[in-house]
């Protein structure tokens, strides 16, 4: 039983090989940089489990500064992952002199173990079940887990503030958003509760296997599918970035108090005679090209203007057509989902949101309260 437990750390190792270097192979398009982050992470992950080879092939794993070269990412792959979850919702920053600060965590670490192996050499795997009992283990340990759950929830508020933010260039959050990379730091922390369990309960520590098994599986699943966050040209997404970390108020880039009233009525007459908001892809860049003006001045536009972000200018007009249409005798064979669609929105989820937001009602409330008897 003990081999087939070894075997399947075996494998979960050479899954997160894999899947870094397939991550490494096929970065998204505006997502490198978050990937190759995301694909170090892996990696280091990898080499947390690679001492199971050493179970398997019959080499010592005690007492040898192979073994502990195994532990030297444990301190440094939180910080790998938070790093690719700010560059997937930041794509063109660069590194700061300041994230240099995220690995002194791992310095430290390094330098604590060059020292034991120097002065207790017959004592250097710390992080291990059988030394539980000591106290220099135990600290680390206890430093080790809270390292990892504050750069998750670190990483779960970026990606909060980053959904928020959608709202500003997307009317159809649900195709673009973060909530992959949620499920995927979700599956990490599962991963740690498994070595938590390990270290409290060292005589089952097997079973454990099996979850990381399945739970590097879960990771590749998401990692493997993610998706553009922006899925625009090069240009466009730095527009974006600009807005949402700017608001657009740049100077030289917003509509003047003067010419306010008047690109309001441009914009609403396009709304109103070519109706962009059926496009269920429609962007803040695409609706700014139909107006001929730029993103950081219609992203003005909607804030000063209307008081609205895009999302919300953009589904009130759907909310409107959609009643529309449910009003219309002819479409009664039509669901709520054809509604839905020919409406603009891209989801049954959305259309119900959005409406229940501007009417208070759901679909089928209005529709039903809108129907003759």
């Amino acid at each position: 039983m003990a081999i087939f437990f070894h075997l399947l750390n075996l494998f979960t190792t050479g899954s997160l090989l894999l899947n870094s270097f397939l991550l490494l192979s096929k970065p998204n398009k505006n997502n490198k940089k978050a990937t190759y982050w995301l694909s170090l992470f892996l990696f280091w992950l990898s080499i947390i489990f690679f001492e199971e080879c050493f179970k398997v092939l019959g080499l010592p794993t005690d007492d040898t500064v192979a073994v502990e070269i195994f532990s030297l990412p444990l301190f440094v792959i939180a910080p790998t992952f938070y790093l690719s979850v700010q560059y997937f919702i930041r794509p063109h920053q660069k590194l700061k002199k300041t994230d240099a600060l995220h690995l002194l965590p791992f310095f430290f670490y390094i330098t604590f173990l060059a020292g034991v192996a120097v002065f207790f050499p017959k004592n250097t795997i710390l992080i291990s079940p059988q030394f539980w009992g000591d106290f220099i283990s135990v600290a680390i340990t206890l430093l080790l887990f809270s390292q990892i759950v504050v750069y998750l929830l670190l990483s779960l508020k970026i990606i909060h503030i980053h959904q928020k933010n959608v709202q500003l260039y997307s009317a159809n959050v649900e195709g673009i958003d973060l909530s992959w990379l949620q499920w995927l730091i979700y599956g990490v922390f599962f991963m740690v509760l498994l070595w938590i369990f390990q270290i409290l309960f060292p005589e089952v520590p097997d079973f454990a296997s099996v979850g990381y098994f399945l739970a590097v599986y879960y990771l590749a699943y998401f990692t493997l599918n993610q998706k553009e966050i922006y899925p625009f040209t090069e240009k466009e997404t730095h527009n974006v970035l600009e807005i949402i970390e700017d608001t657009g108020e740049k100077s030289g880039k917003v509509v003047l108090p003067s010419d306010l009233v008047i690109e309001m009525t441009k914009l609403n007459e396009l709304m109103r005679k070519e109706k962009p908001y059926l496009d269920n892809e429609l962007s803040l860049p695409k609706l700014s090209a139909q107006l001929q003006t730029s993103t950081h001045q219609l992203s003005y536009l909607l804030n000063k203007g209307f008081n609205e972000n895009f999302y919300d200018y953009v589904n009130r007009h759907r909310v409107e057509e959609s009643k529309k249409l449910l009003m219309d005798k002819k479409l009664k064979h039509l669901s709520l989902v054809g509604i839905a669609f020919e409406a603009g929105f891209n989801s049954k989820t959305a259309f119900n949101t959005a409406f229940k937001k501007f009417t208070g009602k759901t679909p089928s409330e209005f529709r039903k309260a809108n129907t003759p008897a």
